[in-house]
């Protein structure tokens, strides 16, 4: 009779012991080490480390071990951000992309094409003027496009916010540089020598 009541009270105290690590399992924290059983489930501990032939885990205070036999591996700091910042963060959309065809067009037109299909805001200095032949095959990003056009004319760009562009005229832009000038005088070339008479 003791006998059974011996391996009734073993058979309670592992059922306890299974109950708790459930628990811990449903209940892991979200930063930590994380422990890949053989069995299949997995555990995510605060702290693990190897000791006399097992994986020690620290979970809520408490230190569990594992048999080194029953473990398939053990990551070390796998963290997983807060689900309110998964949310509070989405990805930026990638730039819209054009392949555009222009031969001769007012570079002001250009711009403004360009601002309805960025949704952006343009504010376009009055002595911006200028004509652009430009042919795409594959479509780029909209940006790309900007970049050539303003380079194309001599048009520089300066951001306010995250809305809105100012194009400018570059200082000295359309304007040709001098041609060096040559002093006849004065030459940095040798001087020619004298042929040499026969005698």
């Amino acid at each position: 009779m003791s006998g059974a009541t011996e391996y009734s009270g073993r058979a309670t105290t592992a059922r306890n012991l299974m109950l708790w690590i459930a628990l811990c399992l449903a209940a892991a924290p979200a930063a930590g080490d994380t422990i890949y059983l053989k069995s299949g489930k997995t555990v995510r501990a605060e702290k693990t480390w190897e000791e006399g032939g097992q994986i020690k885990a620290n979970l809520f205070g408490a230190t569990i071990g594992y048999d080194k036999s029953d473990v398939l591996r053990v990551e070390k700091n796998q963290e997983r951000p807060p689900a309110e910042d998964i949310a509070t963060t989405p990805e930026a959309p990638p730039a819209p992309t054009i392949a555009p065809d222009f031969y001769i067009a007012d570079v002001r037109k250009v711009l403004n094409m360009l601002r309805d299909v960025s949704g952006m805001n343009f504010a376009i200095d009055p002595d911006v003027s200028g004509n652009v032949t430009l042919t795409i095959e594959s479509p780029v990003p909209w940006t790309e496009v900007l970049d050539v056009v303003l380079k194309m004319n001599g048009l520089g760009k300066e951001q306010f916010g995250e809305k809105t562009l100012r194009i400018f005229t570059l200082p000295g832009a359309g304007q040709s540089p001098p041609f060096p000038r040559i002093d006849r005088n004065q030459s940095s070339n040798p001087p020619f020598a004298e042929p040499i008479s026969p005698e």
